[in-house]
């Protein structure tokens, strides 16, 4: 038998998609006859409406005002766009705007909410006005809500009900990159020129940025009944691929993990290879790993929320589990080159199937450089003359063999060919 030829090749991962979240906006229009709710925010209960209780934004809301703004809006959301609340206090534009940003990551699901202005307000005689913006005409409002529910019963019409949570998480991620393509042209723009940013843009019309993939992720996560979040932040790299950024937290048999489907998704163009690591590269991530090149905006009501046009978040989970990610979940993860008995049973059983990838994870104990060096040099023949030795002849690799690591991520990509 020929000696292997172990190609090694570096891989980027064409992660670095172009952020295109915009800071909310306000106007000060100058009529002031549309008809208004007069309302003393104060005096609201914590208790005022139990059905946002159990939503995380909601629950991290600092007191009554704060709540009975978030009820008003919500309220105010399914009422004809021109009708009016009012808050207690001229000039409560900046809190209104606070809780408006948690409202919207609360409900995904009220996709006509926004545009280039989120409300527009003015100051009436010891009380803020406050009139929603909605990114639909009053008549096609209902026809648009109702393409949502059929396109979201549809959606999740062939999701593993029966599955854990993370099959069910699996499966909208890659339903989502496969449904929704990334939308450079409104990325580049300072203005909402259509429903890139909800979850209407990304399920109907199959075209978002980070926004509109988030929050369809968290809808459909929510009609599914898991857990999950979105994060305000700031994604980091080469200059067109940084800038404000939203991604979402899933909970997962009590723990936390990110993900990223806008950095997950993939060009159609892209070989097996690339579609199966960077489509769940960014699924299930800890802490640490997502800092890499993702910075979470603070707390809204902590000391470094300082600046009025930027996105911060009310509830940021503690994701430190590993247990769920991607690839430790399907591949094998090497720990130790004194003993890789795991890694040659699961190539072996690779190439028995027929499979065209094979992924091996490399722990975090171990330094990635070194290691893959050692591999190359050494293990791999040894684990694919094992595979080749084990196997028919219907399933032998082929001599030459190319080895893929990918950016920062911990992973072996074997390109598996046969003879």
């Amino acid at each position: 038998m020929k000696r292997f030829a172990i190609i090694a090749v570096l891989a980027a991962l064409t992660l670095g998609m172009t952020c295109g979240c915009t800071s909310f906006l306000f106007g000060d229009p100058e009529d002031d006859t549309k008809p208004v709710r007069q309302t003393q925010a104060t005096e609201a209960s914590p208790d005022a409406d139990d059905s946002h209780a159990a939503l995380s934004g909601y629950s991290h809301l600092q007191n009554d005002a704060e709540r009975e703004i978030y009820r008003l809006i919500g309220e105010y959301a399914y009422k004809p766009e021109g009708e009016s609340f009012r808050v207690s206090g001229e000039g409560q534009n900046e809190l209104v705007s606070k809780v408006y940003e948690v409202y919207d990551t609360d409900h995904p699901e009220v996709f006509w909410l926004g545009g280039d202005y989120d409300f527009e307000y003015y100051n009436d005689d010891g009380y803020t006005v406050i009139d929603l913006i909605f990114c639909f005409d009053a008549s096609e409002l209902d026809g648009a809500k109702k393409k949502f529910d059929e396109e979201t019963e549809k959606a999740l019409s062939n999701a593993p009900s029966n599955g854990t949570d993370f099959e069910k998480e699996l499966y909208i991620n890659d339903l989502l990159i496969e449904k929704c393509a990334y939308n450079y042209d409104a990325a580049s723009s300072d203005k909402v020129v259509g429903n890139e940013h909800n979850a209407y843009g990304a399920l109907i019309e199959g075209s978002a940025v980070c926004e509109g993939y988030a929050k369809a992720f968290q809808h459909l996560s929510n009609k599914l009944g898991l857990e999950c979040v979105s994060l305000n932040g700031v994604c980091e790299g080469d200059t067109a691929f940084s800038g404000n950024h939203i991604w979402n937290c899933v909970r997962l048999d009590g723990d936390w993990y990110h993900v990223d489907v806008t950095w997950n998704d993939y060009d159609k163009e892209d070989d097996n290879i690339s579609r199966e690591v960077i489509a769940h590269s960014y699924l299930n991530l800890t802490d640490d790993e997502i800092k890499k090149d993702h910075t979470i905006n603070p707390l809204y009501y902590s000391d470094e929320a300082t600046d009025s046009s930027k996105s911060y978040n009310a509830f940021i989970p503690e994701c430190t589990a590993d247990k769920y990610n991607y690839f430790a979940c399907y591949y094998p993860t090497l720990t130790s080159l004194d003993d890789t008995v795991e890694i040659e049973e699961a190539l072996t059983k690779a190439a028995a199937d027929g499979e065209d990838i094979f992924i091996i994870n490399v722990d975090d104990s171990l330094d990635f450089s070194s290691t893959y060096q050692e591999v190359l040099d050494s293990y791999a023949y040894q684990w694919l003359t094992t595979a080749n030795n084990q196997n028919d002849w219907d399933h032998q690799i082929e001599e030459s063999c190319y080895i893929y690591t990918y950016g920062d991520a911990d992973i072996m990509v074997f390109a598996l060919e046969y003879k």
